[in-house]
Protein backbone atom coordinates (compact mmCIF):
# COMPACT_ATOMS: atom_id res chain seq x y z
CA UNK A 1 0.00 0.00 0.00
CA UNK A 2 1.42 3.29 -1.14
CA UNK A 3 1.14 6.77 0.70
CA UNK A 4 -1.41 8.41 -1.18
CA UNK A 5 -3.92 5.25 -0.69
CA UNK A 6 -6.13 4.81 2.04
CA UNK A 7 -7.41 1.24 3.46
CA UNK A 8 -10.60 0.02 2.08
CA UNK A 9 -13.40 -0.17 4.75
CA UNK A 10 -14.72 -3.25 4.96
CA UNK A 11 -17.56 -3.32 7.20
CA UNK A 12 -19.40 -0.84 5.34
CA UNK A 13 -17.62 0.16 1.82
CA UNK A 14 -19.47 -1.49 -1.43
CA UNK A 15 -17.75 -4.51 -2.07
CA UNK A 16 -17.77 -5.07 -5.97
CA UNK A 17 -15.12 -7.92 -7.61
CA UNK A 18 -11.97 -7.13 -8.26
CA UNK A 19 -11.95 -6.12 -11.97
CA UNK A 20 -8.24 -7.91 -12.75
CA UNK A 21 -8.94 -10.78 -10.96
CA UNK A 22 -12.75 -11.32 -11.18
CA UNK A 23 -12.06 -12.79 -14.83
CA UNK A 24 -10.13 -15.87 -13.26
CA UNK A 25 -12.51 -17.22 -10.74
CA UNK A 26 -14.84 -19.35 -10.90
CA UNK A 27 -18.82 -18.62 -10.83
CA UNK A 28 -19.73 -19.43 -7.19
CA UNK A 29 -22.58 -21.78 -6.10
CA UNK A 30 -26.14 -20.54 -5.19
CA UNK A 31 -25.78 -21.37 -1.44
CA UNK A 32 -29.98 -20.97 -1.11
CA UNK A 33 -29.69 -23.94 -3.42
CA UNK A 34 -27.02 -25.92 -1.76
CA UNK A 35 -29.00 -25.86 1.61
CA UNK A 36 -32.39 -26.87 0.05
CA UNK A 37 -30.48 -29.78 -1.78
CA UNK A 38 -28.87 -30.83 1.50
CA UNK A 39 -32.72 -30.94 3.27
CA UNK A 40 -34.00 -32.62 0.44
CA UNK A 41 -31.07 -35.62 1.00
CA UNK A 42 -31.28 -35.25 4.82
CA UNK A 43 -35.10 -36.36 4.66
CA UNK A 44 -36.19 -33.88 6.88
CA UNK A 45 -39.42 -31.76 6.63
CA UNK A 46 -38.01 -27.85 5.31
CA UNK A 47 -40.89 -26.39 7.50
CA UNK A 48 -38.77 -27.23 10.51
CA UNK A 49 -35.37 -26.77 9.19
CA UNK A 50 -33.61 -22.99 10.08
CA UNK A 51 -33.18 -21.72 6.35
CA UNK A 52 -31.36 -18.82 7.58
CA UNK A 53 -29.37 -20.95 9.70
CA UNK A 54 -28.28 -23.03 7.28
CA UNK A 55 -26.91 -20.66 5.21
CA UNK A 56 -25.25 -19.19 7.78
CA UNK A 57 -23.86 -22.36 8.68
CA UNK A 58 -22.37 -22.50 4.63
CA UNK A 59 -21.07 -18.96 4.99
CA UNK A 60 -19.08 -20.28 8.27
CA UNK A 61 -17.68 -23.43 6.17
CA UNK A 62 -16.72 -20.57 3.58
CA UNK A 63 -15.04 -18.57 5.80
CA UNK A 64 -13.26 -20.95 7.80
CA UNK A 65 -12.13 -22.42 4.93
CA UNK A 66 -10.67 -19.15 3.87
CA UNK A 67 -9.01 -18.06 7.11
CA UNK A 68 -7.22 -21.09 6.95
CA UNK A 69 -5.61 -20.45 4.02
CA UNK A 70 -5.33 -16.62 3.65
CA UNK A 71 -1.75 -15.65 4.88
CA UNK A 72 -1.70 -11.86 5.74
CA UNK A 73 -3.18 -11.70 9.40
CA UNK A 74 -4.85 -8.00 7.66
CA UNK A 75 -6.79 -10.07 4.82
CA UNK A 76 -8.50 -12.13 8.22
CA UNK A 77 -9.34 -9.42 9.91
CA UNK A 78 -10.84 -7.67 6.54
CA UNK A 79 -12.69 -10.66 6.63
CA UNK A 80 -13.91 -10.87 9.75
CA UNK A 81 -15.26 -6.88 9.18
CA UNK A 82 -16.79 -8.29 5.91
CA UNK A 83 -18.57 -11.17 8.03
CA UNK A 84 -20.30 -8.67 10.40
CA UNK A 85 -21.85 -6.45 8.11
CA UNK A 86 -25.69 -5.84 8.42
CA UNK A 87 -26.08 -6.38 4.51
CA UNK A 88 -24.06 -9.46 4.72
CA UNK A 89 -25.00 -11.94 1.22
CA UNK A 90 -22.92 -15.00 -0.51
CA UNK A 91 -21.95 -12.09 -3.35
CA UNK A 92 -19.85 -9.83 -0.96
CA UNK A 93 -18.05 -12.67 0.79
CA UNK A 94 -17.08 -14.21 -2.79
CA UNK A 95 -15.97 -11.12 -3.87
CA UNK A 96 -14.02 -9.84 -1.48
CA UNK A 97 -11.62 -13.40 -2.19
CA UNK A 98 -11.22 -11.59 -5.86
CA UNK A 99 -9.83 -8.35 -3.51
CA UNK A 100 -6.71 -10.94 -2.33
CA UNK A 101 -5.88 -11.55 -5.96
CA UNK A 102 -3.92 -14.47 -6.73
CA UNK A 103 -4.41 -16.44 -3.30
CA UNK A 104 -7.94 -14.86 -2.91
CA UNK A 105 -9.07 -16.54 -6.90
CA UNK A 106 -7.44 -19.74 -5.53
CA UNK A 107 -9.10 -19.76 -2.15
CA UNK A 108 -12.02 -19.37 -3.44
CA UNK A 109 -11.91 -21.41 -6.54
CA UNK A 110 -10.70 -24.17 -4.39
CA UNK A 111 -14.01 -23.94 -2.35
CA UNK A 112 -15.63 -23.95 -5.39
CA UNK A 113 -14.56 -27.17 -6.91
CA UNK A 114 -13.25 -29.18 -3.76
CA UNK A 115 -15.96 -27.94 -1.87
CA UNK A 116 -19.56 -27.26 -2.91
CA UNK A 117 -19.41 -29.46 -6.52
CA UNK A 118 -17.94 -32.41 -4.70
CA UNK A 119 -21.09 -32.20 -2.13
CA UNK A 120 -18.95 -31.93 1.11
CA UNK A 121 -20.68 -28.71 1.97
CA UNK A 122 -23.80 -30.23 1.25
CA UNK A 123 -23.01 -33.25 3.80
CA UNK A 124 -22.16 -31.68 6.35
CA UNK A 125 -25.58 -29.40 6.39
CA UNK A 126 -27.38 -32.93 6.19
CA UNK A 127 -25.46 -33.75 9.15
CA UNK A 128 -26.44 -31.07 10.99
CA UNK A 129 -29.98 -31.32 9.76
CA UNK A 130 -29.48 -34.78 10.90
CA UNK A 131 -28.19 -34.14 14.05
CA UNK A 132 -30.61 -31.36 14.57
CA UNK A 133 -28.55 -28.29 14.54
CA UNK A 134 -30.32 -26.21 12.20
CA UNK A 135 -33.62 -27.16 13.46
CA UNK A 136 -36.31 -24.37 13.99
CA UNK A 137 -36.41 -23.38 17.36
CA UNK A 138 -39.56 -22.87 19.07
CA UNK A 139 -40.84 -19.29 18.99
CA UNK A 140 -41.86 -19.28 15.61
CA UNK A 141 -40.39 -20.77 12.22
CA UNK A 142 -37.74 -18.67 10.39
CA UNK A 143 -38.15 -17.72 6.58
CA UNK A 144 -36.20 -16.67 4.21
CA UNK A 145 -37.37 -12.83 2.66
CA UNK A 146 -38.73 -12.34 6.21
CA UNK A 147 -37.54 -9.60 8.42
CA UNK A 148 -35.81 -11.33 11.24
CA UNK A 149 -34.79 -14.33 8.94
CA UNK A 150 -31.05 -13.90 9.73
CA UNK A 151 -28.21 -11.83 8.57
CA UNK A 152 -27.98 -11.03 4.16
CA UNK A 153 -31.60 -12.44 4.06
CA UNK A 154 -33.94 -9.98 6.07
CA UNK A 155 -31.71 -8.58 8.88
CA UNK A 156 -31.34 -10.20 11.96
CA UNK A 157 -27.90 -11.47 13.97
CA UNK A 158 -24.63 -11.50 11.92
CA UNK A 159 -22.23 -14.04 12.21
Amino acid sequence: MGWFTTRRDWSTGAIEPHDSWIRHAHPYPDTLAVVREAIRESGADAALVDLPGAVVAVWRMIAGIAKDNLKDRRAIEDLDKVLHREDLDDQKIWDFLTHQEALGVAIRNNLIEDYFQTGMITQALVGMIRDGSLKISLGGQARVGAGDAGPGIGGGDRI
